[in-house]
């Protein structure tokens, strides 16, 4: 923007009081002041150029022959009332007055400052009545030869920002379990400071143009900012000579302290006909040329790195176990300034132990068996003509002593292999508490046993200690593990754990059973003697230790004279055996045959023969099991739920029942054969036959040694042996058997 210099300073001192109705350089209107005669520019101090255009219109463009300025006229409808405007070549023209010539005055307009553009001048209204305007005569145009003066300001200056870091891990400790995992939230935060602006320089240039047809002399340029005086680069020594149409440059370059809105004030000043003039340009700061660290990088030993634009914070989280004790730090670091902080966390790691002790304790059970023999007298009949004495010759009124042994022996077998013992849990985590899954024990062979614990608290820097007991199968060597599982958790970076995962700790102990039984059962038994079904007498007691052991007994037997002649008896002596803790029995039997002659009366067969001569074989069938109604040797046996041919293979393993039922079913057999039953066998037959109607197996086997009824089958089965062995004095003889006959 060019200001000219202003027209003020030619006026006269009562011109100077008029109003100020306008900004210079824009159209506008101002009061006239009517001047007396015929006014010139040079008579009222209005500009040192000035040229006349006659009226009455003066519409149109006017041009100043000497320097080429040019004044365009309109008027408003009437020739007396104008506007204007005024240049010089492309650039407007600041005019000091203009004069309005009519009647015997003139309006004069002042400018100040001088304006380019004007509106509303009209003639004086003193040529007639009714304020009449008076015919315009002539214009007259007034303005000063000055130098156009422009200058620019560029402005530029650089900023910088500052960052400072901050990194922080949460939580900055971590105790762990062997197979614990926890999180640890990782925060970097980057402040960056406000904008620091330096370097603030204004420079640019100061243009003076000299439009006039004559020489301006530039006696100096004055430059100017903030009251300081800024050094101008013009090429040229002062005073200096600006040619008509010339224009002379200078630059500039300052700094200034801050980036606050000014004014730079160029002021040219001239000396002759071409005066000087003033220039301004408003020092604005924009954006900064340069930025230093407008944004930085961010680089984190745990791998990762960020932007940041701004101030701003990231965080991130990383998984922990007990591979990383004794801890981790991290570094995060401003790639562009290396400014850099760190974060640690420490990392400690504990674990459990399982001790644990085992103690055995068995039990050892004494099984007694009991071996009866007849020793005395010596036998002397022989009553089935094998030439081998098998029976005692007596006489009617005859007493004997009859003499036998019984011996006890003892076999001793293991049970209730138990192993029992603790189960120490030790924690050396000095804060933590250990949560414990469950706690459990196993015997190799034998499985799990049971385990009882207090809780499955293991509590900080102490111990569990939990008790277990079970048993073994047998006695041998064997090892005992206890294990304790661990509930392991993982922690968020908040703290809060969450159960995941488990971690098992074992110990373990060697199991045996050398030492000797914690407990014996039956270690001794009481031995009695029951002679000739006469009520048993009590022997002594044999133990463990002092076997095998042997009694004596004798019992007193007299062939009463109302006994019948040719008769056999068979005596018969039990032994028993009662165990002293469980009262379980033994037993053994011996039979000595008793007659008064040789007797001969058909013959018999044993068990033995039977046996093997059914449908079944392997020996010929005999045709007397087809007398065994109503199916042969398939015929059920009463109430055993066996058939006749199994019953009779069916050994007696201390069961009575089955002694007394192989003796029946010989008999009967034997009977079926034809052979002469006597009374008293027939009797026995016909006693046990209801004893079998009425009783199972079960029932029979069931039964005290002592008991009646076993008393009475063990009698009915020797009777039945002995005559089914051809020993009955009243009965037939045995017969020859083949060697296929068992017993």
């Amino acid at each position: 923007m060019r200001t000219h210099r202003s027209a003020g300073a030619l006026c006269p001192g009562w011109l100077l009081a008029l109003p100020l109705l306008s900004i210079s350089g824009l159209a506008y209107a101002v009061d006239p002041v009517f001047v007396p005669g015929n006014p010139t520019c040079a008579n009222i101090s209005a500009g040192s150029v000035g040229f006349s255009i006659p009226g009455p219109d003066t519409a149109g463009v006017h041009t100043n022959p000497v320097d080429g300025a040019t004044i365009t006229i309109t008027n408003n409808g009437d020739p007396r009332n104008i506007s204007w405007s005024a240049a010089i070549g492309s650039e407007p023209l600041g005019l000091d007055a203009i004069i309005v010539k009519a009647g015997n005055g003139a309006n004069v307009y002042f400018y100040n400052p001088e304006a380019t553009s004007g509106a509303n001048l009209v003639t004086p209204s003193i040529c007639g009545q009714n304020n009449n305007w008076c015919a315009l005569s002539h214009l007259v145009i007034c303005y000063d030869y000055e130098v156009y003066a422009s200058k620019t300001a560029q402005t530029t200056y650089d900023r910088r920002f500052e960052w400072s870091i901050d990194k922080s891990a949460t939580p900055s400790s971590l105790n762990f379990f062997v197979g614990d995992t926890g999180e640890v939230g990782y925060s970097v935060s980057v402040q960056k400071s406000a904008p620091i602006d330096f370097g603030f320089t204004v420079s640019g240039d100061v243009t003076v143009y000299n439009p006039w047809p004559v020489s301006a002399t530039i006696s100096n340029i004055n430059d100017a900012m903030d009251g300081d005086f800024v050094a101008l680069e013009c090429g040229v020594s002062f005073p200096y000579a600006l040619g008509a149409g010339s224009s002379l440059t200078c630059t500039y370059s300052t700094t200034v302290e801050d980036k606050s809105q000014r004014t730079n004030i160029a002021t040219v000043i001239a000396s002759g006909q071409v005066g000087g003039a003033e220039a301004t340009a408003d020092v604005i700061f924009g954006e900064p040329a340069n930025v230093e660290l407008d944004s930085v990088n961010v680089s984190d030993t745990n791998g990762m790195s960020w932007f940041f634009g701004n101030s701003g914070q990231v965080q991130y989280t990383r998984l922990f176990d007990c591979a990383d004790v004794p801890g981790h730090d991290n570094t995060a670091t401003i790639t562009e300034t290396g400014a850099s902080d760190s974060a640690g966390v420490g990392i400690a790691c504990y674990t459990l132990s399982v001790g644990k002790s085992a103690t055995t304790g068995w039990r050892r059970t004494w099984n007694w068996d009991l071996a009866k023999a007849y020793i005395s007298p010596a036998l002397n009949a022989d009553t089935n003509n094998d030439q081998i004495p098998d029976a005692l010759l007596v006489a009617s009124g005859q007493t004997v002593m009859l003499g036998y042994t019984v011996t006890a022996n003892a076999t001793s077998s293991g049970s209730d292999y138990e192993v029992s013992g603790i189960i120490t849990v030790s924690n050396n985590n000095p804060v933590r508490q250990a949560d414990l899954i469950n706690v459990t024990d196993t015997l190799s062979g034998a499985g799990s046993l049971a385990v009882n614990c207090p809780s499955l608290v293991v509590p900080a820097g102490g111990s569990l200690v939990c008790t277990y007991s079970g048993f073994a199968p047998d006695a041998s060597e064997r090892t005992n593990v206890g294990q304790a599982l661990q509930q392991n958790v993982h922690f968020a970076a908040n703290g809060a754990g969450t159960a995941e995962g488990s971690t098992a700790y074992s110990g373990t102990a060697a199991v045996s059973f050398s030492a000797n039984p914690s407990t014996e059962t039956d270690e001794c038994v009481s031995v009695s003697d029951g002679f000739n079904g006469q009520l048993p007498v009590t022997l002594g007691q044999a133990c463990a230790g002092q076997l095998p052991r042997t009694f004596t007994f004798s019992g007193a037997f007299t062939y009463e004279v109302s006994m019948p002649l040719c008769t056999t008896f068979g005596v018969r002596n039990d032994a028993f055996g009662a165990a002293n803790d469980s009262g379980r029995t033994a037993g053994a039997d011996a039979t000595v045959v008793i007659t008064n002659r040789d007797c001969t009366s058909g013959c018999t067969l044993t068990p033995g023969y039977w046996k093997t001569h059914s449908n079944y074989g392997p020996a010929p069938y005999d045709p007397a099991w087809a007398l065994v109604l109503p199916g042969g040797a398939n015929t059920t046996f009463f109430l055993s739920g066996k058939s006749w041919y199994q019953t009779l293979w069916t050994a007696p393993a201390g069961n009575v029942y089955w002694t007394l039922s192989r003796a029946y079913i010989a008999a009967a057999l034997n009977q079926h054969n034809g052979a002469t039953v006597p009374t008293g066998v027939q009797a026995a037959l016909d006693q046990a036959s209801a004893i079998f109607a009425a009783n199972t197996p079960a029932q029979i086997g069931t039964l005290k040694g002592n008991a009646p009824l076993r008393s009475t089958i063990i009698n009915l089965a020797a009777t039945l042996d002995m005559y089914n062995n051809g020993l009955n004095p009243d009965g037939p003889a045995h017969c020859t058997e083949d060697s296929t006959s068992g017993n």
